[in-house]
C-alpha cells in the first residue's frame, strides 16, 4: 500500500506542477522583458528541470511497477497518458523551450507553448483522478 501512496504523493506532485506552468508560468512568458528573457529563460529551464524530472521518472517508476501486479484499465490507462505526456514533452514542449532560448521571447512560440501544453495538462489531470480513485478504492474496508 505504501507504493500507491507514493504513487497519488508523484500524481498530485505533476498536477499541480502542471496547473502552475499551464495558468501561471508559461502565459507569464507573454510579459517577461525581452531584454532579459534569455537570461531569466535559460535559469527558468534549469531550475524547473530540477522539480520536474524527478516527479516525472517517479511517477513513470511507480506506475510501471503498478503494471507488474495490476494490469486493470486503470493502470493501463495511466501508463498510456503518462507516455503521451512523455512524448508531447520532448516532442513539442522541449523544442518550443529551445526555440525561445535561441530566438528570444517570440509572442508566437509562446503562445503555442501554452497552446500544446493543454495536452499535458489534460492527461496529466487524468493521471491524478485516476490514481486519487483507484487508492480510495483499494482504501475501502471489505
Amino acid at each position: 500500500m505504501i507504493h500507491l501512496m507514493c504513487r497519488v504523493a508523484f500524481d498530485f506532485g505533476m498536477l499541480i506542477l502542471i496547473w502552475l506552468v499551464q495558468l501561471i508560468i508559461y502565459p507569464s512568458f507573454e510579459f517577461t522583458d525581452k531584454d532579459a528573457f534569455l537570461g531569466w529563460h535559460e535559469k527558468y529551464t534549469g531550475l524547473i528541470t530540477i522539480v520536474v524530472l524527478p516527479l516525472m521518472l517517479g511517477q513513470l517508476g511507480l506506475t510501471l511497477y503498478q503494471l507488474t501486479y495490476d494490469r486493470s484499465w486503470s493502470t493501463i490507462t495511466c501508463v498510456g497518458l503518462i507516455a503521451f505526456c512523455w512524448i508531447v514533452t520532448f516532442t513539442l514542449s522541449v523544442p518550443a523551450h529551445n526555440q525561445l532560448q535561441s530566438v528570444g521571447n517570440e509572442l508566437e512560440v509562446v503562445r503555442w507553448l501554452v497552446l500544446t501544453n493543454w495536452l499535458r495538462t489534460i492527461a496529466w489531470t487524468l493521471v491524478s483522478v485516476l490514481s486519487i480513485r483507484y487508492f480510495v478504492l483499494l482504501s475501502k474496508p471489505s
